[in-house]
């Protein structure tokens, strides 16, 4: 892509003023189908990677074209579903930035020792959630917010979810999946 840059360039630098414009048009539509061609290639790489068994990796292309090719993604997404979406309407602002493995894997940790049962949730009765359930969430988010004062070495660094579980739930679902990758 910089080789072809540089030619272009050295080619605008020899062209007369008058047609410097139209060059300069010419190297922007270039551009542009250079990066259809890579997102074209990533595409085509996640869709491997997915075929293969590779999902972490081929989740991890499609999260990267997602964020950096936003408008293009929703529309292949709104196509394929025959169902159209305004894109002024989406919002893109971050809402809330998820925890760091670190945070998430000291809070495993910590409620393995200190509360092996999630906190009851109360949806439909607001005193109890806020009796029962906030203090929880609060010291939850307390021991997540301190886990980031901790250096690396201190927090054991093991899978967030077991492998075995994983494994398990692939096997359970594999015939869904099968079924899902007819479609892509």
């Amino acid at each position: 892509k910089e080789e072809c840059l540089l030619k272009f360039s050295l080619a605008l630098a020899s062209v007369s003023k008058d047609r410097k414009k139209s060059v300069k048009n010419n190297i922007n539509i270039f551009i542009f189908y250079l990066n259809k061609t890579d997102l074209f290639k990533k595409i085509q790489e996640a869709k491997k990677n997915q075929r293969s068994g590779n999902l972490p990796k081929a989740n991890k292309i499609f999260q990267e074209l997602l964020k950096t090719n936003t408008d293009s993604y929703l529309s292949k997404i709104a196509h394929f579903t025959n169902s159209t979406f305004n894109k002024n309407s989406i919002s893109l602002n971050v809402v809330h930035k998820s925890y760091s493995e670190k945070q998430l894997v000291f809070l495993k940790g910590f409620c393995k020792i200190f509360k092996s049962k999630p906190p009851k949730y109360y949806p439909n009765n607001k005193l109890k959630h806020w009796l029962y359930f906030r203090p929880w969430w609060l010291l939850f988010h307390l021991v997540m917010y301190f886990a980031i004062l901790l250096p690396k070495k201190l927090v054991v660094k093991k899978p967030l979810i077991d492998n075995k579980y994983l494994d398990k739930t692939m096997k359970k679902y594999i015939d869904d999946w099968k079924e899902v990758l007819k479609y892509t």
